[in-house]
């Protein structure tokens, strides 16, 4: 999460409230992803949390102001673009959008087919964030650290799946689990151009990707 202060509103609000309409719900999801998405409480962060408890009123109930607040201070509707995502990693803070992304997709584990929720997994079994394009392949190419690590060459995997890949040419193992299950690819959004797994493609395969999580996110803030 790239700021624990957006949770500050959440806390208030459902200090004062017993319920919360539909609607409401559905602006407060909003506010909360894309306030951590476009970094709201970096830089005047105390200024910026009194500024929406303040706005959040008595008993806490203008939430449709908060959101508004939220997109005057963004000068309006913000998008995700492909160009975002280039050289985003781990510690951007489109990532966990990335992830909603592929569990909004019913996205599932490639090799056994569990879906992502963490409660699907056992305790030797966690989620771990694996490199489509492995690591060790990369570096042998000088491939950018930067672009490596890129969220664009990340998939959601459990441990034992990731271990299993380990340095594969992403050609082999990606053609074995379209062959049987290619819907499991599709859900986290990998190109299904398979001249894109080739390693000498790994930076036209990134650009597609880029492209395909984008328009995700974008749905997911939107919703």
């Amino acid at each position: 999460m790239p700021s624990h202060l957006s949770l500050i509103p959440l806390i208030a609000i459902f200090a004062e409230r017993d319920h919360i309409r539909a609607s409401e719900e559905k602006i407060l999801r909003r506010w909360f992803l894309a306030s951590n998405a476009f970094s709201h409480y970096v830089g005047a962060s105390e200024t910026k949390l009194n500024q929406d408890l303040t706005v959040l009123g008595p008993n806490s109930g203008n939430i449709p102001g908060l959101l508004d607040q939220l997109l005057k201070d963004l000068r309006g509707e913000p998008k995700i673009t492909a160009q975002d995502l280039e050289r985003a990693g781990m510690n951007s803070p489109f990532f966990c959008l990335s992830y909603l992304a592929a569990v909004s997709q019913n996205a599932t584990d490639w090799f056994k087919g569990i879906k992502l929720h963490r409660d699907s997994f056992n305790d030797n079994q966690n989620i771990e964030y694996h490199h489509i394009f492995p690591k060790k392949l990369l570096d042998a190419k000088g491939v950018d650290r930067y672009l490596r690590d890129e969220m664009a060459n990340i998939a959601f995997l459990s441990q034992k799946a990731n271990r299993r890949i380990m340095a594969t040419e992403p050609a082999e193992y990606l053609a074995a689990i379209a062959e049987s299950s290619p819907n499991r690819l599709e859900a986290q959004f990998v190109p299904m151009d398979e001249e894109l797994w080739q390693i000498d493609r790994f930076d036209d395969f990134l650009e597609a990707r880029r492209a395909m999580l984008a328009e995700k996110m974008n749905e997911i803030l939107y919703i």
